[in-house]
Order: structure tokens, then C-alpha cells, then sequence
């Protein structure tokens, strides 16, 4: 149930309709709010205020049908806009970074409060009234609420500034520089997220493999699939309750982004004669698919994107290497942090300490091989390209603690030279690879002191 429920919240963060929604019912409730007090009020409280006069019944009905009226037609205007600067950036970007502009909360905000004016001025025009306009039999009272027209003409210049606000907004929603450091900077904030300790907390010791493995044999029960789609979430806690109540341990074959098919195993159950006919609904209802991926739990989710662009970015066709330049820092920053991170145990215990879950995540190594195995080919045939990506590794290798994470660098840092090779042919460009590539290579070792750096290597720190 956490699962699905978290699956339906990021649909509603990525939907235009939920904020305009609630923000229009909000109008609705201030409407109805706003007459009452005028009702009880009347219009005596005018006296004490100077600067404001009462209005006539016709005067009121004009002015709210002219806010009412414009405001239709500017957000009109406004969906237009973020229509059209969806369709760009879809084209320059990538479909897939569609969901970015469209969880953008400047925008939903901005169509929200055009909606909700338009909503409350229709609802309070309705209670205006004139002489001979009766309500009940005999009652020929005027009735202008004074108070809510005073909150539409203050609602009608924060639209006005909303408007400018979001003609602001959507040229700087498509600039490249502001997505790729927007996803740069929430694929940092996923790290965080999902891998909050750091290396050298007392987090105890790695499980050797053996207590991993717990008592999974050769005679487990795949629980299968029954929908098709990507993984968007795995309830861990969820799986671990299951594996406790019925004397189980389950390991679990699919992570958060990969896609299933009805009949994939997604679960493997033992001992085999312990695993009852409801396991399986209990199991498959700690997980959530979908059509597409999703941030929820997926790490690898954002920095695919920035790999996404920055590919086409390389490509003939578009031939800009600048912006995959920046994706390549980002992806940096974002990689530096996962390498002082310590991965999530992928082993669940009861209560007894006893092996009861075995999950798949992602680690740094893996992190490195989809961002880097991808990138090389693209990377590899542009000199400007390569030298920040050896810049690049050179940084992540000087920060990470972890020899092991270290030698990960060193392995990509060989095959970006590799790639080189094959496709630059100007002497000059493969010298100045090689020796980048030497450098990053002596990092990785640690035959490299921090003073050396900052003394010798200044591309690391300035120009790659």
C-alpha cells in the first residue's frame, strides 16, 4: 500500500491538473467565505477606510466580469506558452525529460491562480444584486460584497504579477544551462536521498556473502510477474514482513527501473514448501510498475537523462559540445557524493538478526558503468569532450576514500583512452589525452599528493 501510494503521489507531482485543482477549490471556499462576511458586515466598515468607496451594483458586476473575462483569456495564453516551450524542449532535449518541465511548480502555480480568479469572480458575480432583483417574494434589497470585490481587484494584481512572473519563467525552463543544472542538482539530492550515510560512520561492518545467501537453496519458488512495465518502487519493509511471517527468505531480482513482463521472475522464495498461495499476491504488492521510470527510487534515473542529453548534444546533428560538457560536470558532482557514500544494506534481518530479505540496488561501480559505458562512444570522437571527461574522473578519483571505487575510476579512465584512440587522429589531441589519462591513473594509485594537485594539475581544478 506505501508503495502504490507513493507511485500515485509522484503521478500527482508530474500532473497539471492537482495544484490548479486545489487552488481553484481554495477559490471557491474564499468565495463563499468572503460573501458570508459581507453579509454579516454590510457596508459600514467603508466609512472607516478613506481610500475606498462603495460600489454601485452595475459598477461591481463590470468589474468582475472584466476580471472573470480576462483572466480566461490569459490563461489561455499561458497554457499556449507552456505547450509550446513543452514541444522545444521535448525536440531539443529528449521526451524523457518531459516529466521535469512538467512537475515545474512555477508553472502549475501560475495557471492555478489564473483558474481560481477566474472561479471566484464567476461566484461572487452571482451574489450581486440590484434593486427589483428579488431573492425571496417581497425582498427587493441591494447587495454588493464589498469585501470580496476587494479581494478579486487584489487577486486580479497578483495575476498580473503571476503573468510576468511566468513570461520570466518559460524562456528559463528551456534554457540548457538551467535543466541540465537542475537535473545535475536533483540527481545530488537523490544521493542524498537514497544513500544518506557517508563512508567512515559507524554504519558496521559489509555482511560477508555467505550470511547474504542466509538460507536460499537451489529449491525456491519464482514468484512471477502478472503486469508489464518498469519497476518504479520496491517495498523492502514490505517484503521483509512477508519473509518473516511465513519463515522465508526471499531475493529479489528486479530493481527499481528495470522492466518486467508477465512470467519474470520478480521474487525468488525459500524453503519452497513454505511459500503459500497468498505469498505471492502479498510479494507482487510490494511492488509498483508502470509506463516509464520514474525518480521515486530509481538512481540511475536522472543521471540517465543527463547522459540523454549529453549524447545528443555530441551528435552530428546538433554538435554541441558545451552543453555535454556541463552534463558531464554534473554527472560528476552527483558521482563524487555517491563515492563517500556507503550503499544501503542489501540484506533485511528480523528481529533475531537472521538474513530475511536480499534487495538489488545501485552502487558506485554500477552508477559508473551506466553513466560512463554509454557516454564513451560519444565522448571518445570530440577533443573538448574528452578532456572533461578525464577532468572529470580525475576529480571523482581524488575525492573518493575507497580504493576499490578508486580502480572502478581507473577501469573507465582506460577505456576512455582506448576509445580515443580509435577515433582521433591528431597526434596533438592523443598526446594531451595520454597524459591526462596518466594523470588520472596516478590518482587512482594515490601516488598523487592534494599539494601536487593544486600545484601541478590545474586542469582538475580550472579547464579541462
Amino acid at each position: 500500500m506505501k508503495i502504490r501510494f507513493l507511485r500515485l503521489w509522484d503521478q500527482i507531482r508530474t500532473s497539471y491538473w492537482f495544484i490548479p485543482s486545489l487552488m481553484t477549490f481554495g477559490a471557491v471556499l474564499l468565495a463563499f467565505g468572503a460573501t458570508a462576511f459581507d453579509t454579516r458586515l454590510g457596508s459600514d466598515w467603508l466609512e472607516a477606510v478613506s481610500w475606498l468607496q462603495a460600489n454601485q451594483p452595475e459598477g461591481a458586476r463590470s468589474l468582475l466580469s472584466t476580471v472573470a473575462g480576462s483572466m480566461l483569456g490569459v490563461a489561455g495564453v499561458t497554457f499556449s506558452i507552456t505547450m509550446v516551450a513543452m514541444v522545444m524542449a521535448s525536440s531539443q532535449f529528449g521526451p524523457r525529460l518531459l516529466s521535469n518541465f512538467m512537475r515545474d511548480r512555477g508553472n502549475q502555480t501560475t495557471l492555478g491562480i489564473f483558474l481560481a480568479t477566474f472561479v471566484y469572480c464567476l461566484l461572487v458575480l452571482r451574489t450581486v444584486r440590484s434593486p427589483g432583483m428579488a431573492v425571496e417574494p417581497g425582498d427587493a434589497s441591494v447587495f454588493v460584497p464589498h469585501l470580496a470585490i476587494l479581494i478579486a481587484m487584489v487577486l486580479a494584481i497578483v495575476r498580473l504579477g503571476a503573468f510576468i512572473f511566468f513570461i520570466h519563467h518559460a524562456p528559463e525552463s528551456i534554457n540548457v544551462s538551467n535543466v541540465i543544472a537542475k537535473v545535475g542538482a536533483s540527481f545530488r539530492d537523490q544521493v542524498d536521498r537514497l544513500h544518506p550515510e557517508r563512508l567512515g560512520e559507524d554504519g558496521g561492518e559489509p555482511r560477508p556473502d555467505e550470511m547474504r545467501l542466509g538460507e536460499f537453496g537451489r529449491d525456491a519458488v519464482p514468484i512471477e510477474a502478472d503486469g508489464t512495465g518498469y519497476i518504479q518502487a520496491v517495498d523492502p519493509e514490505a517484503l521483509l514482513a512477508v519473509a518473516v511471517g511465513q519463515d522465508l527468505f526471499l531475493r529479489v531480482v528486479y530493481r527499481p527501473g528495470d522492466f518486467v513482463s508477465p512470467g519474470k521472475p520478480l521474487v525468488y522464495a525459500a524453503p519452497a514448501d513454505r511459500v503459500e498461495a497468498s505469498t505471492h499476491d502479498r510479494v507482487r504488492g510490494a511492488f509498483a510498475w508502470g509506463r516509464a521510470r520514474t525518480r521515486t527510487m530509481d538512481l540511475l534515473y536522472l543521471p540517465d537523462q543527463l547522459v540523454e542529453l549529453a549524447a545528443r548534444a555530441l551528435s552530428p546533428g546538433v554538435n554541441d559540445p558545451r552543453s555535454a560538457m556541463a552534463c558531464l560536470d554534473w554527472l560528476g558532482v552527483g558521482l563524487t557524493e555517491l563515492g563517500r557514500r556507503r550503499p544501503p544494506d542489501p540484506v533485511r534481518v528480523d528481529e533475531q538478526g537472521r538474513p530475511r530479505v536480499l534487495t538489488r540496488g545501485v552502487d558506485f561501480e554500477a552508477a559508473m558503468d551506466a553513466i560512463f559505458d554509454p557516454l564513451r562512444p560519444y565522448v571518445s570522437g570530440d577533443r573538448n569532450a574528452t578532456g572533461r571527461a578525464f577532468k572529470v574522473l580525475g576529480e571523482i578519483a581524488s575525492s573518493v576514500p575507497d580504493p576499490d571505487r578508486r580502480s572502478c575510476v581507473r577501469v573507465h579512465t582506460d577505456a576512455l583512452l582506448t576509445a580515443v584512440r580509435l577515433q582521433q587522429s591528431d597526434p596533438r589531441d592523443l598526446d594531451r589525452a595520454t597524459a591526462m589519462h596518466e594523470t588520472v591513473v596516478d590518482i587512482c594509485r594515490g601516488d598523487v599528493e592534494p599539494y601536487e594537485l593544486a600545484a601541478k594539475l590545474a586542469w582538475l581544478g580550472g579547464s579541462g
